[in-house]
């Protein structure tokens, strides 16, 4: 039997996401290692202080922290045609936006 719930959130509430997010992009100024042969390389953590690298936004986010573990929870893969690949893993708390807290029906 399927159990159904009724979530009931006004507009000052708020709701925590974790978020896997990844982006990629070419960067034409970085210099490949001269050893490497593979197609992909994944890069240290470290990196991530010394690229360029987008910005992202979370519109109605309050607040967004990076997952912290034992080991960050970052991950950069560089491609052979200088495409970086880069994956992380946030926590987000976000406010209800009641313009989009319709619920679909039958009806419309």
């Amino acid at each position: 039997m399927p159990s159904v719930f009724t979530i009931s959130l006004s507009l000052f509430q708020t709701y925590v996401a974790d978020i896997f997010m990844s982006q990629s992009w070419k960067d034409h100024r970085l210099r490949l290692p001269e050893n490497m042969t593979m197609k992909y390389r994944l890069l240290p953590v470290g990196w991530l202080k010394r690229m360029w690298r987008p910005d992202s936004f979370f519109k109605n986010a309050k607040r967004v922290t990076f997952q912290e573990m034992t080991i960050p929870n970052h991950y950069i893969w560089l491609y052979s045609d200088k495409t970086i690949l880069y994956m992380v893993k946030y926590t987000g708390y976000f406010r209800v936006d009641d313009r989009k807290t319709k619920v679909w029906s039958d009806d419309a």
